[in-house]
């Protein structure tokens, strides 16, 4: 019988096989939670700086959230994003909390087992009811080195909580809470760290599907740390798609906030606003036709940019520009 831990390790594993990678990372922040609370100051000097950074550390990884959903295959990077080894792993605790088989309520479970490679990996199951999925109910997952494949590793826990599921005919609607504690996962060299809560919101018809994720997580990728405070929604279907950002970005302590102006397409396309508690303001656009990033800063109440600076994508993370 496949545990539920191969289930999830699979699906991470599965990461660094469809996903591409991609590069640096900002500056730490507070735990100040309060949406108001913008704190960055932007000029004509400075400005570029602040949106290479919000790129990379933020728009690179949370586009690279999209390309599964998207439909683009391969990969050119080292491994996953934090956004993605998310929507992974609260799908996956979700879909074992609708299949497994309930033999009484208000039931707390445990198994435990050594993995394939080296470590061992333990389960922790909470479910209320006995004959349906039921908000409260929850999975924990706890990793001591474990490894399952040559080169890749998980350390740490994460605990999945359902906060709300509602199922009408071919329609499902679920909101999650996901908590990281030291928790670690190593691909293809490359090190992923996260600690922190990510609220998830998830949601499927006939026609599409969506999700809405809020971060508030340490991130330390590949050695470089940084903090997640942004919101990120992506709805994909048949026809189309599309990626927003919104929340806050932090960048060396300082807070700015985020503004979708285009939403970005599953080819990349789009354009979001870095906002400084000024009302300054620097437009990040995205093109998918020459791999340009083009940013255009506005000072409060002008629409006109009093500066513009172009980047190649292939010099800020050519892996994850696609």
């Amino acid at each position: 019988m496949k545990s539920k831990w191969s289930i999830l390790y699979g699906a991470l594993l599965a990461c660094s096989l469809t996903l591409t990678g991609c590069g640096g990372g900002g500056g730490g922040g507070d735990d100040d939670d309060d949406a108001g609370g913008i704190t960055g100051s932007l000029t004509a000097t400075h400005y570029a700086e602040v949106a290479d950074d919000v790129v990379v550390s933020v728009i690179g990884r949370s586009l690279q959230f999209g390309e599964v959903p998207f439909g683009v295959q391969g990969s050119q990077g080292p491994g996953a994003g934090p956004a993605d080894v998310t929507r992974r792993i609260v799908e996956e605790a979700i879909q074992a909390m609708r299949s497994k088989g309930r033999v009484q309520a208000f039931a707390i479970s445990e198994s435990t087992g050594a993995c394939d490679e080296s470590g061992t990996w333990k389960e922790v199951t909470y479910e209320q009811s006995a004959d349906d999925i039921t908000p409260g109910d929850y999975y924990e997952f706890r990793y001591d080195d474990c490894s399952n494949a040559v080169g890749h590793l998980l350390k740490g826990r994460v605990k999945v909580t359902l906060d709300s599921f509602k199922e009408t005919g071919d329609s499902i609607e679920y909101e999650a809470t996901t908590v990281y504690d030291g928790f670690s996962l190593t691909m293809n060299a490359v090190e992923l760290t996260l600690d922190g809560t990510v609220k998830t919101k998830n949601w499927w018809t006939t026609d599409e599907s969506g999700m809405v994720v809020r971060f508030n997580v340490d991130v330390s990728d590949d050695g470089k740390r940084f903090r997640w405070k942004h919101e990120l929604s992506f709805r994909s279907s048949a026809e189309d798609g599309e990626i927003s950002l919104g929340g806050t970005a932090v960048v060396d302590g300082a807070s700015y906030g985020l503004r979708q102006h285009e939403p970005f397409t599953p080819e990349g396309a789009g354009a979001v606003d870095v906002v400084d508690r000024s009302g300054h303001y620097v437009r990040i656009t995205f093109s998918d036709a020459d791999r340009k990033i083009v940013y255009e800063f506005f000072q409060a109440g002008n629409d006109t940019p009093v500066g513009t600076t172009t980047r190649d994508a292939d010099d800020l993370f050519a892996p994850a520009y696609l």
